[in-house]
C-alpha cells in the first residue's frame, strides 16, 4: 500500500502520461486517460503526484516500474535515491526545487533498471555538499551521482550551488544525454566544477551528448571549471560562460578527449594552465559558435587543442593567452594528418608574455595545417606571428590578414610567420606590422605565394627588412602585388635574406619605401 505522505493522488490507468514542453514540462496523461485518450506509457503505469510538504522518496519507494512521479512546484528538502524504472517530472526547474539535506547530495541514481527510458525532467537539484573527502562514490556528484550502469535521460534540469570532490553538479559513470540543462555556481575540489564524466578501466570511454545545455559560473580546483568528459563530448547549441579552474589547470569551460562542438558560445572562461575556454586532448571538431573573452596563463586563450583539429565557421574574439595562441593553440602531434581551419574569424586576440607567438592562432609540433577562407584581424603578439604562427607545413588559401601586429624587438611576421614550408594563394595582407621583418609575412622555409596582395604593411625596427615579406629560404612569387609597404631597413616591399632563390613572376611593386 502506498503511504499517504501527502500524496495528493495516485492514478493508475491503462494509458499513462504524455509529456508536453510548453512553458516547462507538464504531465497530462491523467487528463488524457479521463478523456479516453491513449498515451505513451505502458499499460498499468501510474502517475503519482507529490505536493509541497510531501515526500518524493516515499513516492519513489511506493512506485511500480514505469510509473511517473509528478512533482508540483515548491521546494522539497530531501536527499533521494532512484533505483527503479520510474520517471521524475517536475513542473518547471524555476519553481520545482529539490534541496539536499545538510552534508548530503541531492540524488543518487543507481542500477541497470534506470535505463535511458527513464526521464528526469523539470527539476532543480540544489545545495548538495559531499566535498568532505576524496573518494568516489562518496564524495562525487554534489547535485546528482549516476552510477552502477544507470543511464537516465535528463531534460530541462538545473544543477545549482552544489559541491563535491569531483563533479560538483553531476558525476556520471556512464553514457549520458542532457537536453536543456543548466549548471550554475557548482564547485569541485578536483575535476569538473559543473559536470564530471570519468574513465573507468576496462570499460570503453563514455559519450556525453549535451544539447542546449549551459554551464555558467562553475569552479574546479583542478581541470575543467564547467565540464570534464574523459571520452567523447557532443555539444550542440550550448553555452560555457564565466567558468573557472584554479592553479595549473586546463579548460576553464570544458575538457574532453574527443570534442564535437557545434553552434556553442564559449565566453569569459579562465584557466591557469591552458585552454581558457576549452581544452581537447585528441580531436577538436568545432563548427560555428564563438570563443570570446576567454583567458589563460598558458597556451590557447580561447581553445587549446591537441593532435587533430577541424575548425569550421568559428569565431575567436578578444581571447588572451600569456604564452601563445591568443585565440587558438594547436599542438598537433606527428600523425601525418591534415588539420583544417575553414571559414573562421580571429579578431583582437592577444598573447602577452615576452616572446609569446601567435596572437590569433599558434600551431606547432609536426603534421600539416590547411587554413582557408579565414580572416585574422587586429590580433597582437609579443613574439612572432601577430595573426598566425605556424610551425607546420601550411596551406593558406583565401585568407585575410589585416591590422595584426607583433610588438617585441625581435619579432617577425606581423600578419603571419611560417617555420615550415608554405603554399599560399588568394591572400590579402594589409596594415600589418612587425619589428624584425616581414610586416605582412615571414617565411623561414621554401615557400610559394600565388595571387596575393601585400599592402600598407610595415616593419618598424631599426634593422628590420621586408616591409611586406621577409624570406630566409627559396621563395616563388606569382601574380603578387606589393603596394605601399614600408621598412626602416632594406626591402620596403620584399627582402630575401637567406639561402635559396627568389623568383618573381608577373609581380607588381608600387610605392614601397625602404630606410
Amino acid at each position: 500500500m502506498i503511504p499517504s505522505m501527502t500524496l495528493v493522488a495516485r492514478a493508475r490507468r491503462v494509458a499513462g502520461c504524455l509529456l508536453s514542453a510548453g512553458a516547462g514540462l507538464a504531465v497530462v496523461g491523467l487528463l488524457l486517460a479521463l478523456a479516453g485518450g491513449r498515451s505513451a506509457h505502458a499499460a498499468g503505469a501510474s502517475i503519482i503526484i507529490v505536493n509541497p510538504g510531501g515526500s518524493i522518496q516515499a513516492a519513489i519507494n511506493g512506485a511500480n516500474p514505469n510509473d511517473t512521479i509528478q512533482i508540483n512546484a515548491g521546494t522539497y528538502t530531501e536527499s533521494l535515491t532512484l533505483s527503479k524504472t520510474v520517471n521524475l517530472i517536475g513542473a518547471d526547474p524555476a519553481t520545482t526545487i529539490i534541496q539536499a539535506a545538510p552534508g548530503q547530495r541531492v540524488i543518487t541514481v543507481t542500477g541497470a533498471a534506470v535505463n535511458s527510458s527513464v526521464l528526469i525532467a523539470g527539476l532543480t537539484f540544489q545545495g548538495g555538499d559531499v566535498d568532505g573527502g576524496t573518494f568516489c562514490d562518496l564524495n562525487c556528484g554534489g547535485g546528482m551521482l549516476i552510477t552502477k550502469t544507470a543511464q537516465p535521460l535528463l531534460q530541462n534540469v538545473t544543477f545549482r550551488n552544489n559541491a563535491a570532490w569531483q563533479g560538483g553538479g553531476l558525476f556520471a559513470a556512464n553514457n549520458l544525454t542532457i537536453t536543456g540543462g543548466l549548471f550554475t555556481n557548482n564547485t569541485s575540489l578536483n575535476f569538473g566544477g559543473g559536470l564530471y564524466i570519468p574513465y573507468i578501466d576496462p570499460l570503453p570511454e563514455f559519450q556525453v551528448v549535451l544539447s542546449q545545455t549551459q554551464f555558467v559560473s562553475n569552479t574546479a580546483g583542478s581541470w575543467a571549471g564547467g565540464a570534464f568528459v574523459f571520452g567523447t563530448a557532443i555539444v550542440t547549441n550550448g553555452l560555457f560562460e564565466r567558468n573557472h579552474c584554479t592553479g595549473i589547470c586546463f579548460g576553464g569551460g570544458m575538457v574532453s578527449r574527443f570534442s564535437q562542438v557545434s553552434d556553442t558560445n564559449v565566453v569569459s572562461n579562465t584557466a591557469g594552465g591552458g585552454g581558457g575556454g576549452m581544452y581537447s586532448t585528441i580531436v577538436a571538431h568545432i563548427t560555428g559558435g564563438v570563443f570570446r573573452g576567454n583567458s589563460t596563463f598558458g597556451d590557447g586563450g580561447g581553445l587549446n587543442a591537441r593532435t587533430l583539429v577541424l575548425i569550421t565557421g568559428t569565431q575567436f574574439i578578444s581571447n588572451t593567452s600569456e604564452t601563445g595562441g591568443g585565440g587558438l593553440y594547436t599542438s598537433l602531434g606527428d600523425l601525418g594528418t591534415l588539420n583544417t581551419v575553414t571559414g573562421a574569424y580571429f579578431e583582437r586576440n592577444i598573447c602577452t608574455f615576452n616572446n609569446c607567438t601567435g596572437g590569433g592562432m599558434m600551431a606547432v609540433d609536426g603534421a600539416m595545417l590547411a587554413v582557408s577562407g579565414t580572416d585574422f584581424v587586429s590580433n597582437t603578439s609579443r613574439g612572432s606571428g601577430g595573426g598566425l604562427y605556424s610551425g607546420l607545413a601550411l596551406t593558406l588559401t583565401e585568407a585575410l590578414f589585416q591590422g595584426n601586429t607583433c610588438t617585441g624587438s625581435g619579432c617577425g611576421g606581423g600578419g603571419f610567420y611560417v617555420v615550415n614550408s608554405a603554399q599560399v594563394s588568394d591572400l590579402v595582407a594589409r596594415n600589418n606590422s612587425a619589428q624584425l621583418g616581414g610586416g605582412g609575412a615571414y617565411f623561414l622555409s621554401p615557400s610559394e605565394v600565388t595571387s596575393a596582395v601585400f599592402q600598407d604593411n610595415a616593419c618598424g625596427g631599426a634593422t628590420c627588412t621586408g616591409g611586406g615579406v621577409r624570406a630566409e629560404n627559396t621563395l616563388v612569387l606569382t601574380d603578387t602585388l606589393f603596394i605601399h609597404t614600408t621598412s626602416l631597413g632594406a626591402g620596403g616591399g620584399l627582402a630575401q635574406v637567406g639561402a635559396g632563390d627568389l623568383r618573381v613572376v608577373n609581380g607588381l611593386f608600387a610605392r614601397n619605401v625602404a630606410g
